[in-house]
C-alpha cells in the first residue's frame, strides 16, 4: 500500500495558476488510471486532469473556486496491489442504502462525509460561472434547487446582499488573462485599422456551388469560413504580415507556417485558439478543422495547444450583428482582421452603364502592428484580401 500525493501540473505555456472548478470525484471513490479527476480553469482554458494512478481517493486537498499556484497538493491516492479497478466501479451511481447520494449528471460530484470544508457544490456550469464573474463562494450558498443544486437565483441573492458592501468584480481565470492582454496589445504596439466594404456576390455564389459539390455537401460551409480561407491564401504571399517583432532586439521573427487564430466568444470569456499550419491545409480540410476548432471554443473543451503559437488572427464581429470594429492586435502578432456583418444595401454596379443594385455588402477592417508594416503594406494586404473575396474562383479550392 503506498499513498501518491496529486499536485497541481503546469498545463502549458508557464501558467502559474488555475481554479478548481468542479471536483470528478469523491472520497473513497476508486478510480483507474487516466480517469478525469478535477477541472480547473486556467487563464486559457477549461482543462480535465486525469488520475496518473489507480487506486482509491483519500483526500480531496482543495475546495471548489480556489485559486491554486502550480505545485499545490489537489488529492491522495492510495494503491494497493489488490485493488481491483473495475469500469462499474468508476463514477457510477451508489448503492440504494449508501449514505452518499446519487450523482447528478451536470452538477458536479457528491458531497462527501468530510469535517473539511465542502470541496464540492452542485451547480451547474453557467451558475458556476456567474458565481466566477461575481466572485461569489458557492461553498458558502445556501442551495434552493430541487435536487440540492444551487440555482442562478441563489447566486444574485448572495450578490444582492453583499452589494451594499462591496460592489466590485474582481477579474479571474480567462478575463483576468484577457485584460491583461489588451493592455500589454494597446501599450506595446502602435497600431493602425485600415477599412474597406465589398459586394460578396460571388462569394456566396460559391458557398452554394460547394454545398451541391459531392466532397462537401456534409460539411457545414459558412462564408466566414471562406472568408478565412481567402485571408490565409493572401497571407502566404506576404510573409512581413506573418511575423513578430521582438522588441529589445529590434528583430522582426518570421513564422514557418500560418496558425490562423480565431477570436471567439466562449463561455469563460474571449479566447484566441489557432488552427495550426492553416496555409498547409485543403480547403475541405480547413474548412472541417476550423468548425472543429470554434465548437470546442464555444464549448470550453479547449487544450492549451490549442491556445498557444498563433502568428495571425481573425475576429467574426458579424456573428455579434456588428457591421466593422477597430480590433485589437494579439500580443506579439502583426495582424487582425475583423469581419462584419452581411447586409443587403444599394451598390453601384457598372453593368456597361453604372446601375444601383440590392446586393450582399461585407465590411473589413484590418488592423497592423505600425512598427512591421506601414500604411502601403497594409492596404496592399487588406485590397488584395478583399479582391480575392470578391473573385473567390479556384484560388480556394488548391494550395
Amino acid at each position: 500500500m503506498a499513498i501518491y500525493e496529486f499536485s497541481l501540473p503546469d498545463v502549458g505555456e508557464g501558467l502559474t495558476e488555475a481554479t478548481i472548478v468542479q471536483w470528478l470525484v469523491h472520497e473513497g471513490q476508486v478510480v483507474a488510471v487516466d480517469t478525469p479527476l478535477v477541472e480547473i480553469e486556467t487563464e486559457k482554458a477549461n482543462v480535465e486532469l486525469p488520475s496518473p494512478f489507480g487506486g482509491i481517493i483519500r483526500e480531496i486537498h482543495c475546495a471548489v473556486d480556489q485559486c491554486l499556484p502550480v505545485g499545490t497538493r489537489l488529492v491522495s491516492i492510495e494503491t494497493t496491489d489488490d485493488i481491483e479497478v473495475k469500469p462499474q466501479q468508476i463514477m457510477t451511481t451508489p448503492e440504494p442504502n449508501s449514505d452518499i447520494p446519487s450523482l447528478l449528471v451536470g452538477y458536479g460530484a457528491p458531497p462527501t462525509n468530510s469535517t473539511k470544508p465542502r470541496s464540492s457544490v452542485r451547480a451547474t456550469p453557467p451558475v458556476r460561472k456567474l458565481a466566477r464573474d461575481l466572485n461569489i463562494d458557492l461553498t458558502i450558498i445556501e442551495p434552493t434547487g430541487k435536487r440540492g443544486e444551487i440555482t442562478r437565483d441563489d447566486v444574485v441573492r448572495v450578490k444582492n446582499e453583499a452589494t451594499s458592501h462591496k460592489d466590485a468584480v474582481k477579474l479571474s481565470g480567462m478575463r483576468k488573462h484577457m485584460a491583461r492582454a489588451m493592455v500589454r496589445s494597446s501599450t506595446e504596439a502602435p497600431q493602425a485599422t485600415l477599412f474597406t466594404t465589398i459586394d460578396v456576390s460571388s462569394l456566396l455564389a460559391l458557398q452554394r456551388d460547394l454545398e451541391s459539390e459531392h466532397e462537401y455537401k456534409n460539411l457545414r460551409i459558412t462564408p466566414f469560413a471562406l472568408i478565412a480561407r481567402c485571408f490565409v491564401k493572401v497571407l502566404s504571399t506576404m510573409p512581413l504580415a506573418n511575423s513578430s517583432i521582438d522588441g529589445p532586439n529590434e528583430e522582426i521573427t518570421f513564422h514557418d507556417s500560418i496558425n490562423l487564430g480565431v477570436a471567439v466568444a466562449a463561455p469563460q470569456g474571449l479566447v484566441v485558439p489557432n488552427l495550426k499550419s492553416a496555409d498547409a491545409l485543403s480547403l475541405s480540410d480547413f474548412i472541417v478543422k476550423l468548425n472543429a476548432l470554434i465548437k470546442d471554443a464555444r464549448g470550453g473543451t479547449l487544450h492549451p495547444q490549442q491556445i498557444s503559437g498563433g502568428t495571425v488572427t481573425i475576429t467574426n464581429i458579424g456573428a455579434l450583428g456588428m457591421e466593422t470594429g477597430t480590433p485589437l492586435l494579439n500580443p506579439g502578432e502583426a495582424v487582425i482582421l475583423a469581419v462584419g456583418a452581411i447586409e443587403r444595401r444599394p451598390w453601384v454596379v457598372n453593368n456597361l452603364v453604372e446601375e444601383i443594385e440590392i446586393r450582399p455588402i461585407l465590411q473589413l477592417s484590418l488592423t497592423i502592428d505600425h512598427r512591421i508594416l506601414d500604411g502601403s503594406e497594409g492596404a496592399a494586404l487588406l485590397k488584395d484580401t478583399a479582391a480575392l473575396i470578391q473573385n473567390p474562383g479556384l484560388a480556394l479550392m488548391y494550395s
